[in-house]
């Protein structure tokens, strides 16, 4: 293996507890009001299809005619003001489990607000990238969109889930589960985030990794064949994740570095070397 040089100084920002907002395990910490779509249909102890761990999720399905499903839930208890103001703040994610088969691209948003008011306080959105009649889980992470700076802390209670399909015409159905709020890593939040985080890229000299990470980090180098070229073990610091690795040395051509954090491997994106 030909010697490649690592310099690395490594981030660890405390992690507080992930909030589970309702996961269909019996054990509820709200209730649901199902308001579009086949209300006959709608369920919180449905079999979810293959692919998932769980014994049980929520289920919707959709008349051809509607533009959306509109399932609301409502909190026993209040968002911590933990979660909601790392919500603005971006520090959490809004993230769930999804199974349909509608078309891929898909628009899901879910809506943050208090018991009694009249206007929805924050949206957050993202489309989903699997569909079709073989219902394949796909986690979903949600961006926030609007107005999210009007959240008040401590004071939200309901959350409204839409399934908005663009077009008519077919019915849908909508397993999900694991509705939570995480606290994630802004690489694991952006994906252009590793991208612009590595440069330069071509290389043919001193690579720099500089990014923000939360747990414990391990970033490897592989070639093309899913060999080992090089690899690094990560100390646990207060700060930022900074690596350098010197490609000089190394053979021109397609190499992939590898991000895991806390063991969950998040980011792989290609590294090119010429001369």
């Amino acid at each position: 293996m030909k010697k490649v040089l690592l310099t690395i100084a490594t981030a660890f920002m405390a992690l507080s507890l992930n909030a589970q907002i309702e996961n269909f395990d019996g054990v509820s910490t709200g209730s649901f009001t199902y308001q579009g779509g086949d209300a006959s249909a709608f369920n919180t102890a449905a079999t979810p299809p293959e692919g998932s761990s769980s014994a049980k999720c929520g289920y919707s399905k959709r008349f051809p005619n509607d533009a959306y499903d509109n399932i609301q839930y409502t909190l026993t208890n209040n968002l911590s003001s933990e979660d909601v103001a790392g919500l603005k703040n971006g520090t959490k994610k809004l993230k769930m489990n999804l199974a349909t088969n509608a078309d891929a691209g898909i628009r899901v948003l879910i809506k943050l607000n208090a018991t009694g008011t009249t206007e929805y306080n924050s949206e957050y959105d993202v489309r989903t990238t699997k569909g079709g009649s073989s219902f394949q889980w796909e986690e979903l992470t949600f961006a926030p969109n609007v107005n999210i700076g009007s959240l008040a802390n401590g004071s939200v209670n309901v959350l409204t889930i839409f399934f908005a399909i663009e077009g008519f015409g077919s019915s849908n159905e909508f397993f999900f589960d694991d509705l939570r709020i995480e606290t994630v890593s802004s690489i694991e939040n952006d994906n252009n985030t590793f991208i612009n985080a590595m440069t330069p890229n071509p290389a043919n000299g001193l690579v720099t990794l500089n990014m923000p990470v939360v747990g414990t980090a391990k970033a490897t180098l592989i070639d093309a064949t899913g060999k080992v070229v090089a690899f690094f073990d990560n100390k646990v610091m207060s700060g930022m994740y900074k690596g350098q690795l010197d490609v000089s040395q190394l053979n021109e051509g397609i190499y992939f570095v590898s991000l895991v954090v806390d063991g969950k491997n998040v980011k792989v994106q290609p590294l090119i070397v010429n001369k």
